[in-house]
């Protein structure tokens, strides 16, 4: 936080105080489907219901909580251009680099790029700017109203961990095995209280790779609430994972229209689908809110 380049303006919100978001930062994851879909429809609630004191207890209890129609189409359609073209300069960047043979000009899509430099994504992922659509999805009146619902306070700010969440066809670097968020953090930091969207700029489903959720798994006998043993994953050289036992629990897949958001807290567990096999890029983000308190 203290390396971040913050700008602080106050910003009214139903009588609530929010902080503006962080300027410059950049990121740091048949019978079947019908039970997968009625699975996250128990657990899907409308933006309206998600205000209500039983959408807090449910996401704290359960883990998460979809919200349908969460967000306009037109500030994701914002968003996922904004992102198409930040991959566009990273091509740049990579064909001035001689990362890339001169043909790669021709990329005109992530995808493409991914084709000749596989680890575009990830990289992407690592140095995407926060650009004014970002921002503005990040303040998002209706989704700021439930996130303090669900952090059942009045004022809220912006936590400093945000990604881009681009899947290339086929890419398996951004594939985090299932994990807690505060697993990354600092110790002091697992007590905090935060809230995470995963916002899909796209339809998501398994084929396409999504995120997929373990129910209470962070609840302790006692009825508490508990950080699980994590070690590093062994399919990569910075992600960790939970043991292979919760692999074999059951868990909620998330197959969500855009405009649709998940949100968790973090302890939830939660990881990756798997590989994106469909033939374009699944484009998402994740952005992240605390208490002011």
């Amino acid at each position: 936080l203290a390396q971040a380049d913050f700008a602080l303006a106050p910003m009214r919100f139903r009588h609530a105080l929010f902080l503006c978001l962080p300027l410059g930062v950049r990121s740091e994851e048949g019978a079947a489907q019908c039970s997968q879909d009625s699975a996250v429809s128990r657990i899907s609630v409308s933006l309206v219901d998600a205000l209500a004191p039983a959408a807090r207890d449910r996401l704290w209890e359960e883990g998460f909580l979809v919200v349908k129609n969460a967000l306009p189409l037109a500030a994701l359609d914002e968003v996922l251009a904004d992102l198409e073209s930040q991959a566009m300069s990273l091509r740049d960047c990579l064909l001035a680099d001689g990362q890339v043979a001169e043909h790669g000009s021709s990329a005109r899509s992530l995808s493409e790029l991914a084709q000749l430099y596989p680890s575009a994504p990830a990289l992407l992922h690592k140095y995407a700017k926060l650009t004014k659509p970002i921002q503005r999805l990040w303040r998002d009146e209706g989704l700021l109203a439930v996130v303090a619902n669900l952090l059942n306070t009045t004022a809220v700010g912006a936590h400093a961990i945000w990604n881009a969440r681009p899947k290339a066809p086929h890419d398996a670097d951004l594939t985090y095995p299932l994990h807690q968020d505060a697993a990354f953090w600092p110790a002091a930091a697992a007590s905090v209280r935060v809230i995470a969207a995963w916002v899909p700029l796209v339809n998501v489903t398994s084929a396409s790779g999504t995120l997929r959720f373990i129910p209470r798994a962070h609840i302790s006998p006692d009825d508490g609430m508990r950080m699980l043993r994590h070690s590093a994953d062994a399919n990569s050289s910075w992600a960790l994972g939970v043991g292979a036992e919760w692999g074999r629990s059951d868990g909620v897949t998330m197959e969500l229209q855009k405009g649709d958001a998940v949100l968790f807290h973090q302890l939830s567990l939660h990881g990756a689908t798997g590989r994106n096999l469909l033939n374009h890029t699944r484009w998402a983000v994740d952005l992240r809110w605390q208490r002011l308190e």
